[in-house]
Formats: C-alpha cells, structure tokens, sequence
C-alpha cells in the first residue's frame, strides 16, 4: 500500500523554512530518479499544505552533466513531469571538458556550483535535494575505508540536513532520515515512472560497489548509521565550542584576513610534538580552509609543523592548504596564498564565486 505525504512530511520537512510573502523560489533539485521525484511531489504537498501555490513556490532544476546521451531526454522528461504539475522547471549543463579522473568528484562539485549560482541568480537561498538514508548509510561506509590518517574523523557524522554552500545558499536534504524503499513505495500512488541511472549498476564507481555490499548485508548499514549518529552528536558539541573559542580569540579584517590575537591560548607545550587543545586546533582548520578557499580542512598531520613553528620564538611564516600563516609579534594572521588564483571576468550586471571564497557582483556599466 502507498504511503500518504503526510507521514513522511512530518519529519522530512520539519526543519525547513516556510516560505514568506516575497521570499525568492525554493529550489528542487529534480534528476528524474525515484529519490528526487519523491521529493518533489513531496515538496509540493508541503507548500499546498501551508495554503500556497506550489506553482509560485518551487522551482525544480536539473543538471544535465553532458556525460550521456540520454542526459538530455531526461532532463526533458523532469520538464513535462514538472509541467504536468504545474511547477516552474529549469534544466542546467555542466559545459566545458570533463576530468579523466575523479569523474564523481568533479561532477558533484559542478552540480553544486550550478545550484548555488543559479539560486543567486534567482534571489533564493534554499535548495532541497533528495539523498535519502541509503546515501548516507554509503557515505558513512565509504569513509569508515579510508586508510587511517586521511582525516580526522569528522566525515564519519556523514551527511549534514544543512550545508551551506560559497555564497550562503542553503542545502537542505530533508529526505536523509527516510530509505529509498520508503520514497519507492510512495511513489506507487503516483501515475509517473522514474528513471534509472545506468550508472547506478556501473560497479567501476566505489558507490554502486558499495551500494551492492550493504544491499546484501543490511547490518553493515546499520552500524554506519549509528556510528554516522555518535559522530554527528561528537561533531556538533565540537562546532559549537569551535564558534565560541572563534569569537574569543579572533578578528577578520579586509582581505580578507583572519587573525588570532596574541592573547589567545593555544595551549601548546612540550619538548616534542608540539601539542594543542582540540578546540583550538579545530578552530585552526577552520581558519585555514577559510583563507586558503578549500573545501575541507586539511588533515590534523598537516598542523604539526605550524606548531613547531609556534613554539619558535620570533616571527615566522609557512603555507599550509592554499593558506600562508604568519606569526607576528601581536597576532597570527591567515591569508590566501597568491599562486594558484584564477581569473574572473564578469559582465555588467553578473555575479559569481571566485576561488571558492568570495561571491563577486559587477555592479558597474
């Protein structure tokens, strides 16, 4: 039997804003698969819901990656789904030569930076997307394989409802505590088909192999869950010191440039490897993934020899993660580093993210 909305918006949709009168569009990244599709019937029966015109709400999208042929015949698939439904649909290409490595990497950073620039473009600051419990239960797994010091264990939380993307648009993923068997069986009420992604059966790529493993062996799901759990509660308690210990002991000047003031206790010591309190080394890693324009932090090891030279005296200066740091009498400033930054024309009238740090706006005629 069909599941009914209701039971399932309760909990996907509980945390998600409700549009205001004038707010911009809510964005609904549609791909035509079983997941997104749920959600996008979904989404339209929360916004009918709170007495509003869908139609005048959503907004789905679909990146059309230029990977496969068929690409182009899905995306106009989601369209007629979209207009059957009365929700406005928009299809996005992600242009320009593809990596020969690192193909699923490369393809979610590009679906991302469309997303964000397309929201800017329309004057909204959310898009929902639809990864379910079964993307997180990979995710976890697929981190839980990494050898042992390619980070710091912060991946392991998983999948966050929230992210916040370049320019402070908003992911939501308000389908991460619901399996897609779940999404399927909803769907059942509905006359649309979905489609399947032959790259989902593609075993070269780690998450179709891992897919494949968990599908066979449901507890090795289940404890990724619960550690995905642990770690998210870990994870958030380390935030939130991180943010008061930022708001103690830093400033951000014009660059722009972030500075720990001299009076902060960073607590190193020792004659060895130097050592440091973990809020003040999370704080670090966010500083330096801040002013290097990176995505993620840099690993733990990567610090060591930052607090060597901390412990120094005199002043001194290195670069770690796109980051230079230096240590002055009265602070220690973090800055981009000069090599490596592109270029970026902007028509009158144009915005854009430039090195992953900063949403640019060409005001000007």
């Amino acid at each position: 039997m069909a599941i009914s909305a209701r039971d399932i918006i309760s909990t996907a949709f509980r945390d998600i804003p409700v549009p205001k009168s004038g707010d911009g569009p809510i964005i609904v990244a549609v791909s035509g698969g079983s997941d997104s599709l749920a959600l996008l019937f979904l989404a339209k029966a929360w916004i009918e819901g709170q007495g509003r015109n869908a139609g005048g709400v959503l907004h789905a999208v679909t990146i059309d990656h230029g990977l496969r042929p068929e690409a182009a015949a899905e995306a106009g698939y989601v369209a007629g789904v979209c207009a059957g439904i009365g929700v406005l649909h928009t299809t996005l290409a992600w242009e320009g030569a593809k990596p020969a490595f690192g193909l699923p990497d490369a393809a979610r950073r590009s679906r991302y930076a469309l997303l964000d620039q397309f929201a800017h473009d329309i004057g909204t600051e959310t898009i929902l997307t639809g990864h379910t419990l079964d993307d997180q239960a990979e995710t976890v797994f697929m981190r839980m394989m990494r050898p042992a010091g390619e980070g710091d264990g912060r991946g392991l939380a998983g999948m966050a409802r929230k992210t916040w993307l370049y320019g402070g648009t908003c992911i939501h993923r308000p389908l991460l505590s619901i399996s897609r068997q779940t999404l399927r069986d909803y769907l059942a009420g509905f006359p649309q088909g979905w489609i399947e992604d032959p790259t989902n059966r593609d075993e070269s790529y780690e998450r179709v192999r891992v897919r494949t493993l968990l599908r066979s062996n449901p507890s090795l799901a289940a404890k990724a869950l619960a550690l995905a759990d642990v770690s998210g509660r870990m994870r958030n308690v380390m935030a939130r010191d991180c943010a008061d210990w930022l708001d103690l002991n830093t400033n951000v000047e014009p660059g722009p440039v972030y500075e720990i003031r001299a009076a902060a206790r960073l607590a190193l010591e020792g004659s060895g490897p130097a050592r440091i309190s973990p809020v003040a080394e999370h704080a670090i890693q966010v500083l330096v993934a801040l002013a290097g324009g990176r995505e993620h932090m840099v690993p733990r090891r990567r610090l060591r020899p930052l607090y060597d030279m901390l412990t120094i005296p005199g002043p001194g200066r290195m670069t770690i993660g796109g980051a230079v740091i230096e240590k002055q009498a009265s602070k220690i400033a973090f800055y981009r580093e000069v090599r490596n930054l592109g270029s970026l024309l902007l028509e009158p009238g144009e915005a854009a993210i430039w090195d992953g740090r900063l949403h640019l706006f060409n005001e000007s005629p």
